[in-house]
């Protein structure tokens, strides 16, 4: 039986506790200082929301801890050449999908208004949101469930809060990396600066872009289908290299191979017994 929060159903009433949090945030930041579109009101809006989220998410589980283990440095080097090489791999899949109004409007708050959104989407994001996601939602879900099963749910719900197919895909693998990396590192250190060089090159892309090029593909820029399909194929290529590396290399050296479990109270009561004097 389920007990360490959140479980499934618990993360769907904390999920609506952000979107209150975000509801009166709004009504206290954005009503009476600024406007809808405001990148300031908008950045403390969206910090406030997830501050007000995160500690009531500790409260209810009594904890107000982090897990900070440490881990090769080489996990994030491989996480970046997955993150770049899986996008181009995905970019055909996700021409497909329409662009939404929220991407757009996003699009040019970062051009018209750089700052406010750099610090919303490359600071408090990758910070706040590791910490909601996989520090608060997948560690309760590890908790409580078998690792495979905690990871894609907790990687769903990352993607439905993205509100659109475009982002919605992007951030579903991400939620299966960091969630993995996070599972095997017990660490959220590593997925916070994923996290946060993923949001910085998205960011740079859409700062320097213009928004009639948004649909524009990588294929189309290039103009060349030779090279377009060389760098393809060489994506496809480092993706898997990369991923078995960081596999058979590390993640699973780091948590002894890939035994999926719950952790239980007998569990917890013989790693007690086995370290005594460990906190």
């Amino acid at each position: 039986m389920a007990s360490h929060y959140p479980t499934y159903k618990q993360s769907i009433g904390l999920l609506l506790i952000w979107l209150l949090a975000t509801l009166v945030s709004a009504l206290v930041i954005i009503i009476p200082f600024f406007s809808l579109t405001d990148g300031i009101g908008l950045s403390l809006t969206y910090i406030a929301s997830l501050l007000l989220s995160i500690a009531f998410a500790f409260n209810m589980r009594n904890n107000w801890q982090l897990p900070t283990a440490s881990f090769p440095s080489a996990v994030i080097f491989l996480s970046v050449a997955i993150i770049l090489s899986y996008g181009m791999v995905l970019e055909p899949l996700q021409a497909l999908l329409p662009t939404s109004d929220t991407l757009l409007e996003m699009l040019r708050g970062v051009k018209e208004q750089p700052i406010p959104y750099f610090i919303m989407i490359v600071i408090a994001a990758p910070l706040l949101e590791e910490i909601f996601f996989r520090g608060v939602i997948l560690d309760g879900f590890l908790k409580n469930y078998k690792a495979l099963h905690a990871i894609l749910v907790s990687a769903f719900i990352f993607a439905l809060v993205h509100g659109n197919l475009v982002q919605g895909l992007n951030a579903f693998i991400l939620g299966v990396l960091f969630g993995w990396i996070y599972w095997k590192t017990k660490s959220i250190i590593p997925t916070i600066i994923l996290h946060a060089i993923n949001n910085a090159l998205a960011f740079a892309a859409s700062f320097y872009s213009d928004e009639a090029d948004i649909d524009k593909s990588t294929r189309e820029y290039i103009n060349n289908d030779l090279i377009y399909v060389s760098i393809y194929a060489g994506s496809i290529v480092l993706l898997l290299i990369c991923l078995w590396i960081l596999h058979k290399k590390y993640l699973s050296a780091l948590s002894g191979g890939e035994v999926s479990m719950v952790v239980s109270d007998r569990d917890q009561a013989e790693q007690d017994l086995l370290n005594p004097n460990m906190d």
